[in-house]
């Protein structure tokens, strides 16, 4: 992949394409886009196949290539190999306390690890159970960076029962005035997000690390209130991304069950029945956001959760309220929104391939080399995407690379 071919081409799509996925859809009665073949074509969707459309890359293409043709001709051109595997898999007693959908996310990774003989860094380690890993395989010292003492705690107790070269330093990298790289090694982290892994790839550029893996997540998990490019080409960009947007790109969920999934969708139904009735009473159909509660709430009864939801307002309940009427109009609203989502969704992944060449192509500034990778299927995690980069040895003054 050129990867600035493809940031630039990815870039003037999304600016195109953007009254389609630029918007919040509980804030819209309405669908945000002037495309009345695509507005028929949500309206008759059946309701029984909206999560298929929208876990699966396949059937969303299958269902929208018709209407975003470029866009999926750009995933097409710019389709990522997958990781070559490289190692036996680990032994099951390596297994400890990582969950399933994890532990095979770490076995990908692992399997994948493209081992360069250098010291390695764990950015962000939690329990380090990636770097336990990484450990057995390659008998070579983990460092384990993370902030929470008693996960350090945990993970050294587990690594020195099993006897593995793994050390944990207990840091906060958002804040350690301590030198936590160096150039001579490789740091890798999976899943780091927003901020933690921006400051892992600026402490690397700035110590030379001399080989990088990095597999972001959680985009919009920083203090700043919009987007902040790192690259010069995304600096350049006509797009103006908030945190909502941002957020977009790791909405995808695999996991949960269908139980989980039914409790979310009641929630979001209950939530706009709750804005049905509250603009009633106000005369104003703007949205106002609702603060995050416990999901036990969802177990009871939806007078209670109204009730308590125009309190949070500073509002009273009318003395006669039809709350059937209004979890009526909720699931009607809820319905709506969902296909909102199914079209918003479509540029999910671009705008992820966006942030995520905004990174490489930082990383290419400074002087690394950099491929993209797809390190496991997406089934196994949706964040399955890895930025490997290193840099090219020098044979006197000529690059080795060149």
């Amino acid at each position: 992949m050129n990867l600035v071919n493809a940031f630039l081409e990815l870039d003037n799509l999304l600016h195109k394409y953007s009254s389609y996925w630029q918007f919040i859809p509980f804030q819209h009665h309405d669908y945000p886009w002037s495309n009345p073949a695509l507005t028929r074509y949500v309206d008759e969707l059946k309701a029984s196949d909206f999560n298929k459309i929208d876990t699966q890359l396949e059937r969303q293409k299958m269902c929208f290539s018709d209407f975003f043709p470029d866009m999926f001709a750009w995933g097409e051109k710019h389709q990522l190999a997958m990781s070559a595997q490289t190692e036996a898999a680990s032994p099951f007693w390596l297994k400890t306390n990582i969950a399933g959908r994890k532990w095979q996310q770490i076995q990908a990774f692992s399997q994948s690890f493209p081992f360069k003989n250098r010291s390695i860094v764990e950015w962000c380690a939690g329990k380090g159970h990636l770097g336990r890993i990484l450990a057995f395989h390659h008998q070579t010292s983990i460092d384990s960076i993370e902030w929470q003492a008693e996960l350090c705690q945990q993970g050294q107790t587990q690594a020195d029962k099993l006897q593995l070269p793994q050390k944990f330093i207990h840091a906060d990298v958002l804040t350690t005035q301590a030198e936590l790289l160096a150039g001579k090694q490789h740091v890798v982290a999976m899943h780091a997000c927003g901020d933690l892994h921006t400051k892992m790839l600026a402490e690397s550029v700035k110590h030379q690390v001399e080989n990088i893996d990095l597999i972001p997540c959680c985009y919009h998990l920083t203090e700043a209130e919009t987007y902040q490019s790192l690259s010069s080409y995304a600096q350049q960009s006509q797009l103006a991304l908030n945190k909502d947007q941002i957020k977009m790109a790791v909405q995808s969920q695999l996991t949960g069950g269908n139980r989980a999934a039914v409790l979310r969708q009641k929630e979001v139904t209950w939530r706009l029945a709750y804005q049905a009735l509250r603009a009633d009473l106000m005369q104003d159909l703007h949205y106002v956001p609702i603060p995050s509660v416990n999901k036990s709430w969802f177990s009871g009864e939806f007078k209670d959760f109204a009730c308590w939801c125009l309190q949070q307002h500073n509002l009273t309940a009318p003395g006669q309220v039809d709350w059937q009427q209004y979890l009526s109009l909720g699931e009607i609203r809820a319905a709506s929104i969902q296909k909102m989502e199914l079209v918003r969704h479509v540029f999910r992944r671009p705008l992820e391939m966006w942030l995520i060449l905004d990174r490489a192509l930082y990383l290419q500034e400074q002087g690394y080399q950099v491929v993209l990778e797809e390190f496991c299927d997406y089934q196994i995690t949706p964040r399955n995407i890895v930025i490997r980069a290193n840099i090219p040895k020098r044979h006197g003054n000529v690059c080795a690379a060149c």
